[in-house]
């Protein structure tokens, strides 16, 4: 169970991994998309601000302003101008002042927004670092516009992480358990072969062997059966195999207690199973 829960973990790692990778790819796509978008829009400012900035310094200096209105000043007070050319002139030079501020105000809001387009194309190169690589996810600050692609970026890295990690995990797990896996097929198969398992499926007959006729039943020696304890014995079949653990017995004739194991007996005669005693070796007497 262990062993197929691995592997399924290992399938479901993988197949994360494989949707993280496409998603990966659409929000890289999109990141390209709106850094090529910014990009054309810096492009414009920098060309219009050196624009702007010409126009404003074609209006002369404040101090060459303040100069020229004193100057009418003078002509006006010397009658070399008449009072409705002066204020005509005042009148110009009052506009001029107007379109000079509005002229300012352009200026610094152009340059505001070149500097917001300049981080944002910062904060989506970084975006786009933080998607391909394999390190931690540290995205500090940006623009609230891009928060939901920001936040794509980071449940992109979280799970492909996290599938990565979990795959490891389970590729570590599958080794080792398909090594354990093996040994206890083997084991099992083992186990199958002797004859308690035998009997689960099967009739299985064994015999109590003590302890100091072990050494004569010896797997594959035929067994003989005797009409009469050591007479007219004939054979009955052969020797299984012994069956682990130690069997606690009392003599069938002297009734004392005895030690020993069981062994398999494969008869051909399974009347032969009734005899008290079975013999590993033929009788002197037969």
């Amino acid at each position: 169970q262990q062993l197929s829960d691995a592997a399924h973990t290992a399938t479901e790692a993988t197949e994360s991994i494989t949707r993280s990778k496409s998603l990966s790819v659409l929000v890289a796509g999109t990141i390209t998309q709106e850094i090529e978008n910014r990009k054309r829009l810096k492009a414009e400012l920098e060309t219009q601000l050196p624009a702007l900035r010409s126009v404003l310094e074609n209006f002369g200096s404040s101090k060459q302003r303040q100069q020229e209105q004193a100057r009418l000043k003078r002509d006006y007070d010397r009658r070399v101008i008449s009072k409705s050319g002066y204020e005509t002139a005042l009148l110009n030079l009052a506009q001029m002042e107007r379109q000079i501020q509005s002229l300012k105000a352009e200026i610094v809001e152009k340059q505001s927004e070149y500097d917001r387009v300049a981080q944002t194309v910062n904060f989506l190169a970084s975006l786009r670092l933080q998607l391909d690589s394999d390190m931690p996810v540290a995205i500090s600050s940006g623009v609230t516009e891009l928060v939901p692609l920001s936040n794509q970026v980071i449940e992109v890295r979280q799970v492909l992480s996290r599938a990565k990690a979990d795959l490891a995990t389970a590729n570590d797990q599958i080794g080792p358990l398909g090594d354990s896996l093996k040994v206890l097929n083997e084991s099992i198969a083992s186990l199958e072969a002797t004859p308690l398992i035998k009997a689960v499926k099967e009739p299985v007959t064994v015999l109590f062997v003590p302890y100091d006729n072990l050494g004569s039943f010896v797997e594959g020696k035929p067994l003989y059966s005797c009409a009469a304890m050591v007479f007219w014995c004939r054979k009955i079949g052969s020797i299984g195999t012994a069956v682990p653990g130690e069997i606690s017995t009392t003599h069938p004739f002297f009734g004392k207690p005895m030690r020993g194991q069981f062994i398999e007996a494969k008869l051909t005669d399974e009347r032969a199973a009734l005899k008290e005693i079975l013999h590993a070796s033929r009788p002197v007497f037969f």
